[in-house]
Formats: C-alpha cells, structure tokens, sequence
C-alpha cells in the first residue's frame, strides 16, 4: 500500500511534469486513504485550479484551510482560488490574512493581484507602493504595480515604473514585453521608440532562449492541404474572439488541416463547429509547448495575442513550425524575429511601415479585420429630449490627458453637449475620483461628463448606445472592438488617423464601414468633425441611414469574403515558402 507521503511526493512530480490528470488521480487514491490530510487536500486545490476546475479546487481549498488553518501556503491557495471564483471581498480578506503570517513578495503578489482583479486599483496602488518600499529589487511587484497604474489610466506612471526596474533587471523578458506594450498608449511617445521598445523585447528572447533550428517544410506542394496551428487563449468570449469566429468557422478543411492551441484555462466550449484537433496547453511551459507544437508536423503557427495577456511569444520565438505568423490580437509589431509574417492590410500600414515591424508585412485589403456582430441584440430605440450625447466606452488606459483636452474643444465647439464615459476600470470608486480631477485640469465642465461604471452584461452595455448620439475614438490607441459596436448599434464614430497602426485601425474600420467622412487627419479637423455631426441633423440621418442595417452588408461584416482573401494570402505565403525551400 503506497504511503501517504510518496504519494504526495508522486502527484508533485506529476505535476512539475505538467500532467495534472495523472496528478489528479495519484491524489484521489490519497485522499481516499487519508482524507484528513491538509497537505494532499491543498495539493489536490492546486491541481485543478490549474486544470481550470475552480469549483472542485475550491471544495478542496476549504478542507485544506479547515485541516492547517495556519498555514500560509494553504491560505493562499485558498485566497487564489476565492479569487478565481469571482468572490473578490473574501478572496482579499483571506489574502490578507496570508500577508500577516507571511509577509513575503510572493504573498504580497497574490494579494496585489487580487485587489487588481477585484477593481480595487486605488487600493492595489497603495498596497503595492508600500510593497516596493519593503521589497524595492522584486520584479513581480513592481510589474504589478505597472499594471495597476495601466489599468487606472495612468500609463504614464506605469512607464516610469517598468523602466526603472528595466534599469536594474535588463534580462527580465516580462519587464520589457510590459513596457512594449504599455508604449503604445503613451501620446507623445513616437513611432520610432514605440518600435525600439518592442525590438529591445525581442533581443531579451534571443539572449536568454537561444532558438533550435526551425523545422523544415514536410512536403514543399504548394498546392497540399495547410497544416495551420492556432494558438490563443482568446477563442470564446473575448474581442479575439469576436474577430477570428467569422474566418474559423469557415476556413475550407479541404485546404487546411487546423490545430488550435487553447492557452485559457477556462476552456468550457470548443474554439469552433468546423473541423479541428484541439490541444489544451495553458499549464505547459514553453519547452514541453514547444516539443508538443514540433511533434504536429505543423506548415504554420499563428498567434492571436501579440504582447496581451497569456501571450505565448517565447513560444514563436522557439520556432516550433516553419513558418510563423501573428494576426488580430495586437496593433503593433511583436518584436519577435522568429515571427515571419504579421497580417495587417494597406490602412493601418501603408507602404513603409515595415521600417517599424521585426516581420513581414502581409496586408490583406481592403480591411485585416471582419467583425462577427452579436447575435440577439436588436438597436435599441434612440432617446429623445436630452443633450446631445458624445461617448467613449473605451478602457480608461486610452484615456490620457492631450485626448481628455482634446475632447474639452468637442464640448465647448457643441454648447449644452454632454460627454458620456464608461470603462471597466471605473467599478473603483478611487478610479472615478482620480478621472473626475483628471477631467477637470483638461479643461471639461465636469458637470457635463457623466462617468459610469461597467454594465453587467454585453447586451446591457450594447443598449446604452440608445442614449449616444456619436462615439468619440480614442487616440493615440485606436478602439476596436468598441468601434465596431457603436457603428452595429448605428451610432457614427469619429476617429483621429495617426502615424502608425495603432492609430490606424479605426480609419480602416470606417473604410470598411463606409464612412471614411469620419477620419480626422487633425485635432482640429476632429473637433470640427464633431462639430459638424451636431449641428448638421441631416447628415447625422444619412449616416444613421447608411448604418440601417448595423454592420451587416458591409465589408467589415463579410465574413465569407474574408475567409477566401485570407485563405487565398495563406496560401500565396505557404508557396512562397515551398518554393524558397525547393533545391
């Protein structure tokens, strides 16, 4: 009869291997033996936390923390798995708890985390200074603390943070994806170091995972069937999500053979109804990810994330397939040099933005994007006797000050106009008080701004469109997700075209919505844009006529046109490859 102890032993190193199922079962035999044992009912917590299973890990945490209340390893993974569960108040008072009885940056983290993951972002702020000022060379904090100040609308601050612990951390490839991306939000940033700050990313990978050679190419006919793997934790509810359904669903399988890589571990559904070999990995590391992607004798490996969360670059940094592609899930380059192609169109990069991209660019026309709009939704009726209504529900990170002022000259150029805010980041009463000062040095009459929390549901936030009048782009990060919405539910967006794509995409969304009436090439052409749409009633009908049916009809919308360009730009790069590795 095996002993408690070595089967404990057995489930760890089950688990250092990454096999959670056979982990899985080592414990229940365990626990069957021994069910009073704190340790095998906190291990059996950790497992299916990280097989996605939070209710059963939560039965689990709770044993665990009744068995060895005083333990603070047990309190944490209970705290983590509240967490997960969405019990935000008891998550932090358990986590809290943790900290008293070990006040180390790993519980500090879990608690920070916490706090972020519950909104409490004023709150994490605090926390997370004083964190810094007990722990100042911890890498994990501080990048938590960049976060916090990102999410707040502070990108500014979040900078500063990442590069300073850049300065003394320059090999910590988390630290400069961090600022990469937070670089993109900063207005008076230029392209150029934008660019470099991806780039120097990128070095990162390549000084501390020397690649293996890339595989070659199993049969160079160009004309076979593709072998296309898709990686992304993103497949379902997610604007990722809203953005490759409309391709996924119609990709011809007799001209790819598709395998998705599913990095989420709240995978509940199938990524697709079309058909695929799917591949659960979120809890392998990049070396077993890497040997597992290289033994699906892939053509092609596409990632939908970019540097966002759960990204796995390291892993396209490893070249485990061929040829490497990035698509939809980031507006700028990865800074990944093993990443061959990214998929943007003629708009968001024009002839001679490859200066500023580590790939090649393939530009599908005449938009990179088609739109799946929401099924079940209906436009709601437009509200009458009220001002006229400008709005952003974008996130309050692409919020910052020059935007906020810019959007002051809207106001004043429309009198009695009022503003409309919503951002998930505004449920923090501290964050509303913080925007509310912010509001006021830009010059906007607070009493015009309405500010307001998230809404509980996707069709609840759809619906506020009914007391919108038009939508206000932000600048210098472009919405998107949001921009197809307000056009959907038939409210005009105007957006400020810049200098690279990540203040291009909305000029292709308009394009392909057929407005390009309603891209600014200035701050004043945007204020006079705005302008022009309030005091012009017939032209705010042509337009709301032009959008009579949502989207649908539009090219952003054609779902089964875009299929075949992308099918057909897929495979005109997979010949481009057979041919390159023909003698």
């Amino acid at each position: 009869m095996p002993d408690i102890t070595n089967q404990i032993s057995r489930a760890r190193a089950l688990l250092g291997e990454f096999r959670h199922e056979e982990a899985r079962r080592v414990l229940l035999d365990a626990l069957r033996r021994s069910p009073a044992d704190p340790d095998a009912n906190n291990l059996m917590c950790y497992t299916l936390a990280h097989m996605g299973e939070n209710d059963a890990a939560h039965h689990y945490a709770r044993r665990a923390a009744e068995l060895a209340p005083n333990s603070p390893g047990v309190i944490v993974n209970l705290g983590n798995t509240l967490a997960a569960l969405g019990q935000d108040d008891e998550a932090i008072e358990t986590l809290s708890r943790a900290v008293t009885m070990d006040d180390s940056p790993a519980v500090r983290n879990a608690l920070a985390m916490a706090l972020c993951g519950a909104g409490r972002l004023i709150q994490a702020m605090e926390f997370l200074r004083d964190s810094m000022a007990l722990f100042p060379g911890e890498v994990s904090l501080a990048a938590d603390l960049a976060w916090a100040y990102h999410d707040a609308g502070r990108t500014d601050q979040a900078a500063v943070v990442l590069r300073d612990a850049l300065a003394r951390n320059p090999d910590q490839p988390n630290l400069a994806a961090s600022l990469a991306a937070v670089m993109n939000y900063i207005p008076d940033a230029s392209p150029e170091a934008v660019f470099e700050a991806h780039a120097s990313y990128g070095r990162v990978l390549e000084r501390l995972l020397p690649p293996p050679a890339p595989p070659a190419l199993r049969d160079p006919n160009p004309e076979r069937r593709i072998r296309l793997g898709i990686i992304s934790a993103n497949f379902r509810d997610h604007s990722v999500g809203f953005f490759a359904s409309s391709w996924l669903e119609r990709l011809d399988p007799s001209r790819f053979d598709l395998v998705l890589y599913d990095t989420s571990a709240k995978a509940d559904r199938p990524p697709t109804t079309r058909p695929h070999t799917l591949r659960r990995v979120a809890w392998l590391d990049e070396g077993r990810l890497e040997h597992a992607v290289r033994s699906d004798g892939l053509d092609m490996l596409m990632e939908l994330s970019g540097i966002s969360l759960q990204h796995r670059l390291a892993l396209m940094h490893l070249k485990p397939a061929p040829i490497g592609l990035t698509y939809i899930g980031y507006p700028n380059t990865t800074g990944v040099r093993a990443v061959d192609w990214r998929i943007v169109d003629s708009i968001t990069d024009p002839p001679g933005a490859e200066a500023r991209a580590t790939e090649r660019l393939a530009r599908l026309d005449p938009c990179f994007l088609c739109y799946t709009p929401p099924t079940g939704v209906s436009r709601p009726a437009n509200t009458i006797g009220r001002p006229f209504t400008f709005a952003s529900f974008n996130h309050l990170h692409k919020m910052n000050e020059p935007l906020l002022q810019l959007w002051a000259r809207v106001l004043d150029a429309v009198p009695g106009s009022r503003l409309l805010i919503k951002a998930t980041a505004l449920r923090d009463a501290g964050v509303r008080e913080d925007l509310a000062r912010r509001v006021e040095r830009a010059g906007l009459d607070a009493a015009r701004v309405e500010v307001m929390p998230p809404t509980p549901t996707r069709g609840a936030h759809l619906a506020l469109y009914a007391h919108v009048d038009v939508a206000l782009d932000a600048f210098p990060y472009h919405g998107t997700t949001t921009t197809c919405e307000a056009l959907h539910m038939g409210v005009p967006v105007i957006t400020r075209a810049g200098a690279s794509h990540v203040s291009r995409v909305g000029v292709s969304l308009l394009h392909a919505a057929g407005l390009p009436g309603l891209v600014a090439d200035s701050d004043d052409h945007y204020v006079e844009l705005a302008r022009g749409l309030a005091t012009d009633p017939a032209r705010m009908a042509r337009i709301r006529s032009t959008l009579g049916n949502g989207l649908v009809g539009s090219v952003l919308c054609d779902a089964d046109a875009h299929t075949r360009r992308l099918e057909t730009l897929l495979r005109g790069i997979f010949r481009d490859a057979c041919a390159a590795s023909t003698p």
